[in-house]
């Protein structure tokens, strides 16, 4: 029991760490002139790329012209989808294996695909609540988007297409 903790505790903390170095290498990233700077689809992926590449995970990364011009409330999205699958990465895809990470941006939506390798073993982790893949898919679904994650082959792919200017925004206040 104490050892099982002692585990439990010691995963926590490698999450909490790399949730961290993520947000660290957001906040080194230059600031956009904007008066009010906010996370771009564009600084997203290169903080999560920098995060798993410290992992050891070699990193291609695409971000296609036009992903940053998008609504601020597609941005976010995209941006949290990317700091999902890199946590997922992170916590399940085998030490130092490849990950994709591509952005595309048409007229009417922005893409995300993120592709990992799968374990030789399905692995489990104690401290994941399984809610991070449910709510972004609630999330995207809000905004008139598809989202997709699950296994191709022996990869895992994640997947979006998010409206350029969306339905609604899926983290603004409901009314009562």
């Amino acid at each position: 029991d104490t050892n099982e903790r002692a585990l439990a505790l010691t995963r926590l903390n490698a999450a909490a760490q790399a949730d961290l170095a993520t947000l660290v290498n957001l906040t080194r990233q230059e600031a956009p002139p904007d008066p009010e700077p906010r996370t771009t689809p564009g600084r997203a992926a290169t903080a999560t790329a920098e995060t798993l590449r410290a992992a050891g995970h070699p990193v291609d990364l695409r971000v296609l012209e036009g992903a940053d011009t998008a609504d601020p409330t597609t941005q976010r999205t995209v941006s949290r989808i990317l700091r999902e699958a890199t946590t997922n990465i992170l916590r399940y895809a085998p030490t130092g294996s490849p990950v994709e990470m591509v952005i595309t941006a048409s007229e009417a939506t922005l893409g995300v695909r993120v592709v990992s390798a799968l374990p030789s073993m399905a692995r489990t982790n104690a401290d994941s609540t399984g809610f991070g893949l449910i709510g972004l898919a609630e999330r995207v679904t809000l905004t008139g988007g598809t989202f997709t994650a699950g296994p191709v082959g022996d990869h895992w792919v994640v997947a979006a297409s998010v409206p350029r200017t969306p339905d609604s925004d899926p983290i603004a206040p409901r009314p009562s």
